[in-house]
């Protein structure tokens, strides 16, 4: 099949050559996980593009790619400011999620930061069980919400809450319908 290759850009040419295969791919995974990705809005395509030459003219853009010979196997839109390579917007190939292509770029990335002298490789907000596989500190960020009057805050307590419990809710009956999707085109393909 070919060489694993990795290569970190930051010159906006080179990325917008790139880049409607990230779109491609970001949609791609986030399609086959029952999801809508952010780039079927062609708005949030021409914001990226114009990301990539504000953060390109300035030194900031650090856009990666993985490759087995020809094939891409994953993208990473990531920023490098201030000693810090922040991890931003991956996307992978679905055809290989088997093979992990995202912690194949983490890892490319760990290594080009760790290469380039960068005092951190940071990945951002969220729980993601893979971030503390790669982490030796968190940080927290804290939420505070003031509210004038008793009454707002009885109102956006209430929503809270309500969120809360319709979440409870929705995920279980989601992950439940994902899986019964994902045995039906597993039953189809093995019909064909």
């Amino acid at each position: 099949m070919g060489e694993l290759q990795t290569r970190h850009l930051s010159e906006p040419a080179a990325t917008h050559a790139h880049l409607e295969h990230f779109f491609n791919q970001h949609t791609q995974r986030w399609q086959r996980a029952g999801f809508h990705s952010q780039f079927d809005d062609p708005a949030q395509r021409e914001f990226f593009q114009r990301l990539t030459d504000t953060l390109g003219s300035r030194g900031w853009l650090r856009f990666s790619t993985v490759s087995v010979g020809e094939q891409m196997l994953a993208y990473h839109f990531g920023f490098d400011y201030g000693g810090r390579l922040t991890w931003y917007k991956p996307a992978f190939n679905p055809r290989y999620a088997d093979h992990s292509p995202g912690l194949v770029l983490i890892q490319a990335l760990i290594q080009e930061a760790l290469r380039t002298g960068r005092d951190e490789f940071d990945l951002t907000v969220g729980a993601e069980p893979f971030k503390l596989r790669f982490s030796n500190l968190v940080r927290s960020n804290a939420y505070v919400s003031v509210f004038h009057g008793r009454g707002r805050y009885t109102v956006a307590m209430a929503l809270h809450y309500l969120r809360a419990l319709a979440r409870s809710i929705v995920r279980p009956v989601r992950g439940k319908w994902r899986a019964l999707r994902a045995g039906s085109r597993s039953m189809k393909q093995l019909k064909q």
